[in-house]
């Protein structure tokens, strides 16, 4: 690496000094931005008066503080290349599927802009921050990665014994809010990550993560802590479909592990003691809980789900209502709001890919598609193949809610958590 923009304009050992703050402000930055997204929600930016996610205010006040910073983190780790454009092109050649990505959501972007019409704002968060953080982490060393794993064990530690309070008391940190309305009589936690949908999905995601390695900087006797502490805050969260699947995603990863030890694979004796000594006091609290009425809310919305499934049948039912043309091409904002307000499904379609197929069309939404996949792509490149699991499952998940749909930060925080939880076992920054 050379010394720099700097080293143009500066004497070598100002240069190299200058280099080397470069460096300490982008890893700062950085790392405050993959932290801020986790520990501020939208709703308690919405809750401290940001018009974040409202009608009205500035531009910049709708983009999320830690997008900010990371972008600000990323442009002061390109100064450390000759020029910005020479970081550009080191980036593209180690992931060149960030270039597709790239391509494909400007033509989205321009297409909401232009075409129909529809604010762009939304689409900074939930792309651009996780293209921002999977380019800034590439930059950080592996002590810099283990330190803000580490951190984000912490904040999510946190964040699910609030959730568990939050379930347990009626007490909320951050009111819960869709739309106008605070919803008071919806008993799910929002906690540090807001909704608690969101809360759902990304806890599902660092359980398995954990599943599959993701734990390796802690302490192993606080693995199964963290784990099981992460699994009871589901409940809180009311996320029906994260739950199972991610509960269906680690019974998978056990019953491989298991087959491993059949086949003659190595076995941690004293974790298997452990496990077998503690299996029954797990099942007399599990039995405990159940008694004490710990599941009841969460049971009651299998039986009844509050309209959720209608909602989907309805949002499928949309398409009888569109011509080809307005398939391919996505139909005038006018024609799906009325649609949604006459349904009763104003407040969005539960699922990411119908969503955007209803907004911008057939064409343009699957070549966005596209796109995602050569951006997950490189997301299992700058960490490991064990990556690929929890990112099947948050795009499953994402095709049952609105989630990537509306404005999110929740794909920038399943990048910062795979990259450096389930990060590479060797190397530095690669860029």
């Amino acid at each position: 690496m050379s010394a720099g923009a700097a080293a143009r304009f500066l004497p070598p050992l100002l240069a190299a000094r200058a280099n080397t703050m470069l460096r300490i402000g982008a890893q700062a930055l950085i790392a405050a931005g993959c932290l801020v997204i986790f520990a501020i929600s939208p709703m308690l930016l919405a809750h401290w008066g940001v018009p974040y996610d409202a009608v009205g205010g500035s531009a910049p006040a709708k983009v999320h503080p830690g997008t900010w910073a990371i972008t600000l983190g990323l442009l002061l780790a390109s100064l450390r290349f000759s020029s910005p454009i020479a970081f550009a092109v080191r980036a593209a050649a180690l992931f060149p599927g960030l270039i597709v990505f790239m391509v494909t959501w400007a033509v989205v972007l321009w297409y909401a802009i232009m075409v129909q019409k529809m604010p762009f704002t939304p689409m900074i968060d939930s792309f651009f921050l996780p293209f921002a953080a999977l380019l800034g982490l590439s930059t950080q060393t592996d002590s810099s990665k283990r330190g803000i794993a580490l951190a984000l064990h912490a904040i999510l530690f946190v964040n699910a014994l609030l959730g568990l309070y939050e379930y347990l008391s009626g007490f909320r940190l951050t009111p819960y809010v869709v739309g106008e309305e605070e919803l008071e009589a919806d008993w799910r936690a929002t906690a540090l990550l807001g909704h608690p949908l969101s809360n759902a999905l990304t806890m599902g995601v660092y359980m398995i993560i954990m599943s599959v390695g993701g734990g390796r900087d802690l302490p192993a006797w606080l693995r199964p802590v963290a784990t099981l502490v992460a699994l009871a805050s589901m409940v809180a969260f009311g996320g029906r479909t994260s739950l199972v699947l991610a509960l269906a995603a680690m019974a998978g990863v056990l019953a491989l592990r298991f087959a491993g030890v059949l086949r003659g694979g190595k076995v941690d004796l004293r974790m298997a003691a452990a496990v077998i000594a503690l299996a029954p006091l797990f099942g007399v609290a599990l039995a405990a809980l159940y008694a004490s009425g710990f599941f009841d809310q969460m049971l009651e919305r299998f039986v009844n789900d509050h309209g959720s499934a209608k909602a989907r049948i309805v949002m499928l039912s949309f398409f009888r209502h569109l011509s080809v043309e307005e398939i391919l091409f996505g139909p005038s904002p006018d024609k799906m709001g009325g649609l949604q307000r006459v349904e009763g499904v104003e407040y969005g379609l539960e699922s990411f890919f119908v969503a955007y197929v209803l907004t911008y069309g057939a064409l343009v939404s699957g070549l966005f598609f596209v796109g995602v996949a050569f951006f997950c792509r490189e997301i299992v490149r700058a960490s490991t193949l064990r990556a690929v699991l929890p990112i099947v499952f948050f795009f499953v998940v994402a095709a049952t809610s609105v989630s990537l749909s509306a404005k999110t930060t929740t794909l920038g925080m399943l990048v910062a958590l795979v990259v450096t939880m389930l990060r590479p076992d060797t190397g530095e920054g690669r860029a």
